[in-house]
């Protein structure tokens, strides 16, 4: 039988793997995004959108099922932790994850550039960039208005996965960051 400090030495080991890994895939994505933004390698958006959005879900739909365990609504066997980074960690997923949505989008947005997608046209990086985080946040100046119905579509997109992070995924893991006292 293992003693408690080995045990807390594999789980503390684990948590580690699994925070590295976690990290530098979401990291990955935002790398992705911006090479889509700055190198005009348009498709990469997609790849980065499809990977941050199928996790932000999958960690929405793991944590669902977890708490009906926990509630007796039904029995949900795997923990899945893989899926979910330490308290600091999950700092470093959330940040990443904002990072690979907004230049993503942001390719996206410079990929419709010169067909009058936006009303004034999105020409710049810099102007796609703030164009996708203000929408991600749905501030929405409106100093930047799609005028056609791709852009709107991309728009739509984008405030589906700014919701998916920003209202779901990170409260569940600030929740959890700000759980001082429990595992």
């Amino acid at each position: 039988m293992m003693s408690t400090n080995t045990k807390d030495m594999k789980r503390y080991r684990t948590n580690r793997i699994i925070d590295g890994i976690l990290i530098l895939v979401i990291f990955s994505m935002g790398a992705l995004g911006m090479l889509s933004v700055f190198c005009e390698i348009y498709w990469l958006s997609w790849v980065s959108i499809g990977v941050v959005d199928t996790y932000l879900f999958a960690i929405l739909l793991v944590a669902a099922m977890r708490a009906d365990t926990k509630n007796k609504t039904y029995s949900f066997d795997t923990k899945a932790i893989y899926l979910f980074p330490s308290r600091t960690g999950g700092v470093f997923v959330v940040l990443f994850c904002m990072l690979a949505i907004v230049s993503s989008f942001a390719g996206f947005f410079l990929s419709l550039e010169g067909t009058e997608n936006f009303k004034p046209d999105i020409k710049e990086e810099i102007d796609a960039l703030y164009f996708s985080l203000v929408t991600m946040t749905t501030v929405g100046y409106g100093d930047i208005a799609p005028t056609s119905e791709s852009a709107r579509l991309y728009i739509i997109g984008e405030i589906g996965s700014g919701f998916l992070l920003l209202f779901g995924v990170f409260p569940l893991l600030i929740s959890r960051i700000s759980d001082f006292g429990s595992d």
